[in-house]
């Protein structure tokens, strides 16, 4: 048997790599200098062809199983410690004033990221895909854009029993999410954009890594034998002049003042009030005195809040209403 010569193998193993482009009329190429064009694609070829699939540019019809999904999908449950982290740092801004009218700008630092990523809260509220029912602990509750938030929406932080830490136009501050205002603009919930990084918890807000103490139930009423008196007569006015007067919202007080009884919420410019009855109480002096008149009457409201009549246009400016009895 002849010997074959050096190199021979080697060009055949060349060989075998021709590419061999056919068609419906036979074989279009088979020479060497095909088969090494063929190989030698460039990245900037490549690089064309991935352009064009990541903006949904196919030469082919895709296949009809793997249709692609433009709906938006659920932000997917961060872990219990990046929530924890989050809630550990918005509780020490706490009355931090820095804040003010930046409610996305704080969840967004919360959870370790520099930038919110939307213009406003309702922006990223229709952008995300929010869920509805009760927010869990440590995610972002949206409430609906309103004149009283100047149109933009408003997003917070879930705390434990039921409660939520945001920016307001006062500061970082917790209110209970079952404020007839924060109920009437309840939007949804959604869990955190994966995009923010998260922070390492430190143990100084409330607890989401373990169970809340369940609360005390209230033992049940005795059955009533006698029928229940019917509601005392209220008169409907609404809140105003808050924003006028340099700080928007009305702090609704647990007696008639303002030094000595704590807050137990917040109404806006707008809201509607149900006013019971009226009585003298701690003197509110108004910022703008050219608009508003300073007064001793607080107004005692359906809920058992007592608010200033400042901030409500009632009839009597600066003294009581004739039309609502004195309590």
């Amino acid at each position: 048997m002849t010997a074959l010569p050096k190199g021979f193998a080697r060009a055949r193993t060349r060989a075998c790599a021709l590419v061999i482009l056919i068609t419906a009329t036979g074989v279009l190429a088979a020479s060497p200098a095909f088969a090494v064009g063929a190989l030698a694609a460039s990245p900037a070829a490549g690089a064309h062809r991935s352009r064009h699939v990541h903006h949904g540019r196919h030469d082919r019809r895709p296949h009809p199983g793997r249709r692609r999904s433009h709906t938006r999908a659920h932000a997917l449950r961060p872990s219990l410690r990046r929530l924890q982290g989050a809630v550990d740092w918005a509780w020490l801004h706490l009355g931090d004033a820095a804040y003010d009218g930046w409610c996305g700008r704080f969840v967004a630092n919360a959870f370790g990221s520099a930038l919110f990523g939307w213009p406003t809260a309702w922006d990223a509220a229709r952008a995300l895909k929010l869920r509805g029912g009760t927010p869990p602990p440590g995610a972002l509750v949206f409430f609906r854009a309103d004149p009283s938030n100047g149109g933009l929406g408003h997003v917070g932080i879930v705390l434990p029993s039921d409660e939520m830490i945001s920016a307001l136009d006062q500061g970082v501050a917790v209110e209970s999410l079952a404020l007839p205002y924060w109920q009437r603009l309840y939007a949804g919930w959604s869990w955190p954009p994966r995009r923010w990084p998260g922070r390492r918890p430190d143990g100084k807000g409330p607890s989401l890594l373990r169970p809340m103490p369940a609360l005390p139930q209230a033992p049940s009423p005795p059955p009533q034998t006698q029928p229940e008196p019917p509601p005392p007569a209220s008169y409907t006015y609404q809140v105003q002049n808050t924003c006028a007067d340099g700080a928007c919202g009305l702090k609704e007080r647990s007696g008639p003042g303002y030094s000595s009884y704590a807050q137990v919420g917040l109404l806006y410019d707008g809201d509607t009030v149900q006013i019971v009855c009226q009585a003298a109480g701690e003197y509110v002096q108004p910022n703008r005195t050219d608009i508003l008149t300073g007064s001793d009457v607080w107004d005692h409201l359906t809920n058992g809040s007592w608010v200033s009549d400042v901030y409500v246009d009632t009839p009597g400016i600066g003294t009581f209403s004739s039309n609502i009895g004195r309590c």
